[in-house]
């Protein structure tokens, strides 16, 4: 009860009068505490934490099943998504993430419903505004092969192979600081720290 002779909250004094024992675990790292605390919370569902309270708060990043994917946010995977990345706590968290993820393969944000392989529209000029920017390969005019590549590429990443967004993410962020924009730049380093802490998790 010493370590908790500060604390003023009355849900830690109940917690604390009931405790039987307290039994530490040693980590590597502060990442890897992280994810065991999420794996007990999960497991044990202590009735005094915040956070097991409120699984609806919890998001995942998938792909969605079309035949040119797109990234989606979820309250809940399939038992056969192996693209699930996250959890994530809030949908804003989730949102960033998905942004991030998009930016770095140049994945499509369209919701054009692709129900078979497009076809080529020898009419079509150009895509959307994201293809004239170079933002997006525009699966709608027929590019389907490369989007696919983007796509199982981004679904390595979301399964640990962090190389690619980590170099695409630190390219950015020296040229953020070339520009001396360090705000941005801490902008960008929070997000790949958090991609990074979610693919572990996941």
């Amino acid at each position: 009860t010493t370590l908790f002779r500060s604390e003023t909250r009355r849900r830690i004094n109940e917690m604390v009068a009931i405790a039987t024992q307290v039994q530490p675990i040693v980590c590597a790292s502060v990442l890897e505490a992280r994810v065991r605390e999420l794996r007990l919370i999960s497991s044990e569902q202590p009735r005094y934490n915040v956070r097991s309270k409120k699984p609806a708060s919890h998001f995942w990043i998938t792909f969605t099943n079309e035949a040119v994917p797109r990234l989606a946010i979820v309250r809940s995977p399939k038992d056969d998504d192996t693209s699930a990345f996250g959890p994530f706590i809030g949908r804003a968290s989730a949102q960033e993430a998905l942004e991030t993820l998009t930016w770095v393969f140049n994945l499509r944000t369209c919701t054009t419903k692709f129900r078979k392989l497009p076809v080529i529209n020898d009419n079509a000029t150009h895509g959307c505004a994201r293809f004239d920017l170079g933002r997006c390969v525009a699966p709608c005019k027929g590019s389907y092969d490369e989007h696919h590549e983007i796509v199982n590429r981004a679904m390595a990443s979301m399964q640990g192979d962090l190389r690619e967004i980590t170099s695409a993410i630190t390219a950015h962020l020296q040229y953020l600081s070339t520009q001396e924009r360090f705000e941005d730049a801490g902008i960008w380093r929070d997000r790949l720290t958090m991609l990074a802490t979610a693919s572990v998790r996941s």
